[in-house]
Order: C-alpha cells, then structure tokens, then sequence
C-alpha cells in the first residue's frame, strides 16, 4: 500500500460494545478487568471524527489524532469501509507504542487472510511489524490489531514505513489513546476561544468550529458608530469536546453604555447584561451595539461568563461621527502656476477628520472655502491611521490664499468645518537671498545654525520647490572657522524659503566670517556673516595680572605723594 494511502486512511472512532461483528474483540486480563482493549483497524475511508457508542468517546482531536475515551465500553480505531488495499513488496510497517500507562498488542486480534498473515510482533509486544522485511514479500494491511492498555491514562503510538532497498524510515502518523474514569464536559480554558471578528449588521458572523489558531479580526475592535462588534466563542472541556450542558448559561455584560444580544440577528439592543441559557451554547455569537444617541464614540469592555465563570474579556472602541477637523504639516510655500497633483503642491498640508474621543477617521473632507492665489483641492482620501496629504492648486499669480475644509456627518447630515488654513503660492526661481547666524560668539567646539532665506521677485519665501542651484559648481556655501554636521547640497530645498544648516566652530579662538554665494539667482551677491569664536574660561593671563600690578603701584605712588604733600604742609 501506498505511503499516501496508509497516512489518511487511519481513523479514530469510538463503537459500542454492542456493535458485534464489526470490530474484533480481545478478552481483558483479570487484572485489568476495568480496562478495556482498544484496537487499531485499516481500510479504505480517510480519517473521520469518531462515533460515540454505549461506551462512548469523550473527545476526538483531528488536529493531533486524539481520542479520548471511557474505561468502560469497547473503543477502537478503525476505517468505516471494508478493507481494500493492494500489496506492497517495496517496504513493510511497524506500528509501535511510543510512551504511557502502557498495554501490549494482541496480534491474535488480526485477521490471517492469505494477503494479511505477515504480521510479527516484539517479546514486549508493543511494536508489530507488517509485512516481511524481505525484498519482494508480499504486503497488506491487516484488518485490525488489538491494544490492551494497563491502566488508564495516556498512550502514544508511532506508525512508520520502512523501505526495504535502503532502511530508510518515514513516520506516516502519530496517535494519542486517553482512557479516563468518566468523561468531564466541565469549561477548560486551555481548550476554548472567545474571538473579537467582524460580521454584518442584521446577519451575523461567522460561527467558531475550534479553539485551534483563534485569533482576533484585525480591527475588529474599532467598529463604526453605526455597525456591530461581534464576539464568537468556542468553549470546550478539557478534553476538547464541546460544552453541553442542559442547565449551562452564557453571561455577558457591557460597559461604558454600550448594549448587549445573544441573537446575532438583532441590529440593536437596550441592554448592557444579556443572558442565554441551555444546551449546545459552545459556539454562541454575541452581538455588541454603541447605542450611543450622539452618534459619539464609545469605549466598553464586555465581559462574558458560562456558569459564572469569565471565559473572555475584550476591549471595544467603537469610533463616532466626525467631530473635528484638524489640519498640520503646513508647507511653508508652495508653487505658484502649479496644479494639486505635482510636486510639492500635492501635498500642501495634512489632515485628520476625529470623533468625539479622538480617534482618527477613515472619512473624506471637501472643500468648503479657497480664497486668493488657492483655488482649488485633490480629492481627500482621509485614513483611520495617518494624517492624509492635501494637494493645492495655485493660481499663475503669486501670493496668499486660504483653504477651509468641511464634513458633512451621515448620523444627523450636520457639517463639520475646519480651521482656516493661509498658504503662499510663490516661484521656485530664487530672486535674491541673505545669510545669518544664530549667535554672533560662540565658545571653540560650540554648536550652531545657519539660515539661508531666499525670496522670489515679490520678497515671498520662494517655494518648497526650489533648490540652491542647478548644480555643485553654481553653489558655494562655508567659510573658515566651521565645519557643516551635514554639507549643503545644491539640491537641497527649503522649508518657507529657508535653508537650515547645522555646523560647530573650530577649538581656536578669533573672528572668522561664514560666506554664501548663489549663482543661479536673478541677484547673485556674496552674503556673510561675521561671527566670534571665544573661549568662556575665568582663569586671569599673565598680561591681565602684569596690568593690574602696575595699577596698583602706579595707584600707591599717588597716595604717597598725597601724603608727603599733606605733611609739608
């Protein structure tokens, strides 16, 4: 048989003792009386969850081939459809007990047709082999093979394929035997999930069918003013069954004004505790509303019980309708002549549309007001995470504008208006510039910051869109005594007409002048600015203590001389 085939037609099911003659049945050592043989079958069906009979299963666990069963009542793995496989003369298996309580394999329990009598089994009995290791043997599955635990507790099994030519080893598939006392349908966290999801007003979300690889809906927690939040729950015991209690209830609570219902169905609510009760409530859905008249935005924590015991906690901000206009990052200048869409002008300033708490909103302001050289915007693509870019159109003729935003609220058709915001429209050829100087001394090593201001023929700070110059060779910007953090590029550009530079002096002290020529302006000029590097020490030269000594003799001689006149007298 195939290594394709042997790995998914493995299945794990729980039957009744009842069920004669469809499992093969191995008698219990008096000594383990209370224990119940478990047998592995083979056949054509892939693996399918198992079926609980008189004994019973607890729990199956596809995800990790896991049954877990009662210690009373006959439980077996076994495929649903009658044995069909074909020979293998390639490779032979070996089904082994890999840890646990324990047990041995009753290779008596298998079937002996003329195609399944190549089984062998160790001393201990807890690994059988299928198949002969003989290159050539004739190989089928056999239809079962019994395992007879010692206790209860857990066993694992490995089965493995062995191919003959070279020895090498392949694990097809591992299993996991729990036989326990009773079966205990009690909540286990480790086993459930509450999940934060979206859904759709009116209809619902999607149900849980496991707790495996649960997580959260990305932004499932920053719902509309006029939406839902939706929590769906798995709860199961810990054995990874289904919660089924008939006397279970589920127990939720909202706060901070918000609204609760267990039928997902519902579009509102007017409660903030809802409770459901019954059986099957595994896999609830709970519907969660702002209720909120002001249509503002509103934070609650929800907080849900089964049988008083807290299963989940989440954290819901729902957002509200648009409250606030805010604009920022606004260009010192832009350019004259040029439309929203180019540079610079595409993203003149930026804006963000709040609720009543402050959370961004993903809406799109319009136009409400453009006045002056501004006559016009790009349509606004606003965001829930960033500010959005603003692009302005500017008039052919230099000078000032306004622009002024608005909102127009879908809960109540009330607009929202923002600031009004001034920009330039300017030209991007420089005119003239000045250079200068945050300090006129400075300490040796000290830092400091030079500013170019460049203004076009109506004296505006000239564009964002300007530069120093065309070229390295149009651009000469230094002087002695300084040295630039980072050196000025002729393609630098300003920020309102202003180049900033950062520098330190040099260690040695004297008067040294920063110079700035720009070659590609309409008024080329040399422009500089003197500065003064000193040192702040208190410590007295010898020159200074040389003049004060001559002072003060110079100062005694005058009073002797007072005195001998005084005396003469």
């Amino acid at each position: 048989m195939s290594i394709k085939t042997l790995r998914k037609r493995i299945a794990l099911v729980a039957v009744s003792a009842l069920g004669a003659g469809v499992m093969s049945v191995v008698a219990v050592p008096t000594a383990n009386a209370a224990v119940v043989a478990t047998t592995f079958k083979w056949g054509t069906a892939v693996n399918t969850a198992p079926v609980a009979g008189a004994g019973g299963a607890c729990s199956y666990s596809a995800s990790t081939n896991t049954l877990t069963t009662l210690a009373v009542g006959t439980t077996t793995f076994y495929a649903a459809a009658a044995d069909t496989e074909t020979d293998n003369t390639t490779a032979y298996y070996t089904l082994s007990f890999t840890g646990g309580v324990g047990g041995y394999f009753n290779i008596a329990s298998a079937a002996a047709t003329a195609t399944e009598a190549k089984i062998a089994v160790n001393n201990a009995k807890t690994i059988v082999t299928l198949g002969d290791t003989a290159a050539g043997a004739d190989l089928d599955v056999p239809d079962s093979i019994a395992w007879v635990p010692a206790a209860n507790g857990k066993s694992t099994f490995a089965l493995t394929e062995t191919v003959i030519a070279t020895g090498a080893t392949t694990t097809l598939a591992t299993y996991t035997l729990n036989r326990v006392a009773t079966c205990d349908n009690t909540y286990s966290a480790a086993n459930s999930a509450v999940q934060l999801t979206t859904g759709t007003l009116g209809t619902g979300a999607t149900e849980l069918t496991t707790a495996s690889g649960v997580a959260d809906t990305v932004d499932a927690d920053k719902p509309a003013w006029n939406s839902a939040a939706y929590i769906a729950l798995w709860l199961a015991d810990q054995y990874g069954a289904p919660v089924n209690s008939s006397t279970s209830y589920l127990t939720a609570t909202a706060t901070g004004g918000a609204t609760v219902s267990w039928t997902e169905t519902d579009t509102s609510s007017t409660q903030s505790t809802a409770v459901v009760a019954g059986s099957g409530l595994h896999n609830e859905v709970l519907v969660v509303f702002p209720n909120s008249a002001t249509y503002d935005a509103v934070d609650t924590v929800v907080t849900i019980q089964y049988n008083g015991v807290t299963v989940g906690t989440k954290t819901i901000n729902f957002r509200g309708d648009a409250k606030s206009i805010e604009v920022s990052s606004v260009r010192g200048a832009i350019t004259a002549g040029d439309s929203n869409a180019t540079s610079i002008n595409v993203s003149a300033f930026k804006v963000v549309t709040k609720d009543s708490k402050g959370n961004l909103l993903a809406v799109n302001p319009s136009l409400y007001a453009a006045t002056g050289s501004t006559t016009a915007i790009a349509s606004i693509t606003g965001s829930a995470t960033a500010p959005a870019n603003v692009g302005v159109t500017c008039s052919s003729t230099a000078g000032t504008g306004t622009i002024q935003l608005y909102y127009v609220r879908t809960s109540d058709g009330a607009a929202v208006v923002g600031p009004v915001t001034r920009l330039t429209c300017s030209s991007a050829t420089v005119y003239s510039y000045k250079v200068a100087l945050d300090k006129a001394t400075y300490l040796p090593g000290e830092s400091g910051t030079m500013t170019i201001t460049a203004t076009d023929s109506g004296g505006r700070p000239v564009s964002d869109k300007a530069t120093l110059g065309s070229a390295a060779s149009k651009v000469a910007v230094g002087g002695s005594g300084l040295t630039f953090l980072s050196s000025p590029a002729h393609t630098d550009s300003p920020d309102g007409g202003k180049f900033v530079y950062k520098f330190y002096t040099t260690q040695t002290e004297g008067n040294y002048v920063a110079g700035v020529t720009l070659n590609d302006a309409t008024v080329v000029t040399t422009e500089s600015a003197n500065f003064v590097v000193k040192s702040g020490s208190t410590a007295v030269s010898n020159a200074e203590v040389l003049a004060a000594i001559v002072k003060l003799i110079a100062s005694i001689n005058k009073q002797i001389r007072a005195l001998q006149k005084s005396l003469r007298r």
